[in-house]
Order: C-alpha cells, then structure tokens, then sequence
C-alpha cells in the first residue's frame, strides 16, 4: 500500500479551490524559498512539505486564504528549522536510523 505525505489522500477540490491554494502555495513559497537553499533535491523535498501543508489546511475548509497562507508558512519553518538543526547537530546523521 503506498503511503501518501497527505494525511486526506482521498479529499477533492474544486477547481477553483485548487487554484486558490496554488496561489497561496507560490505566495508561500516566495515567503520561504530564500530559507530552504538551492540544493535540488532538498528544494524538491521542501517544495513537495509545503504543498502537502497547504492542502492539508486547505483540506479542512476551516481557514480563509490568508489564514492558510500565515498558518502554512508557520507550520512550514518551524518543520523546516527543527529539521535543519537536528542534521546540524555534532554527530547527526539523519539516515542512520
């Protein structure tokens, strides 16, 4: 069974919800993208969060736009930050586990 990094994997959007939350994800994105670096790999990794992030808030209907977007960026850089400090760490190796 595959796993999905959406915690609603079976969640439909309207069309025009869906543009609404790609348009918060670029907002978002603009936000944070200076923080994550240009490594390709982790840009791919932390663009595919971020995404998951907003759909998952976007999934619940609860949050207007701007809500979802402050909410998104929140969630996003307190993962991000926790993360990057645990592989800065002395002695750190996130894939041995």
């Amino acid at each position: 069974m595959a796993t999905h990094p959406f915690k609603h994997p079976l969640v439909a959007f309207e069309p025009g919800q869906l543009h609404r939350l790609g348009e918060v994800f670029r907002q978002v994105w603009g936000s944070v993208e200076a923080e994550v670096g240009s490594s390709g790999a982790d840009l791919q990794v932390a663009r595919d969060r971020l995404a998951a992030i907003v759909l998952e808030l976007g999934a619940d209907r609860q949050l207007d736009d701007l809500q979802v977007s402050r909410t998104a960026a929140r969630l996003f850089r307190e993962e991000f930050l926790r993360t990057r400090q645990r592989s800065e760490m002395p002695g750190t190796d996130e894939h041995s586990s």
